[in-house]
């Protein structure tokens, strides 16, 4: 916890869709953040397509959602949890490519020995047995 001084490894990354426009997205992110800040964490990383704006609206460091992103890979590095949430991520009738994303981070965030944790993560109906396997192992 950050609450300043207690462990060396205090970050929380949030990772959501945050940065995109969609209003349910943003407002559960604000509560999210705004929850953490007012439980005394104050190193958070918020995960979003557009880092300037969910700065602005979140009150948080922000950096780029791309796995691949250096910014991103050190966020992950230096933190002690990473929140999924909220709203309907676990879900495949859009796209299979959402399901993989969310796992790869949750394998790299368990690789680094991060806590993971579903605040207000939705699942909606998964339609193919790759999206019933991906979600299982997201939520485990």
């Amino acid at each position: 916890m950050t609450k300043t001084g207690q462990n060396k490894r205090a970050r929380i990354v949030v990772r959501g869709w945050y940065g995109s426009k969609h209003t349910g997205d943003e407002a559960l992110g604000q509560v999210i953040v705004s929850r953490l800040q007012e439980s005394g964490f104050d190193d958070l990383v918020v995960l979003s397509t557009n880092p300037e704006k969910s700065e602005a609206l979140f009150g948080a460091k922000s950096v780029s959602r791309r796995l691949y992103n250096p910014a991103t890979l050190k966020a992950l590095i230096g933190a002690k949890a990473l929140i999924l949430g909220g709203g309907g991520l676990i879900q495949d009738g859009t796209s299979l490519y959402n399901l993989p994303v969310y796992a790869a981070y949750v394998a790299v965030a368990k690789l680094l020995g991060l806590k993971v944790i579903g605040w207000g993560l939705g699942a909606e109906p998964l339609w193919t047995l790759f999206g019933r396997l991906m979600a299982r192992f997201i939520c485990q």
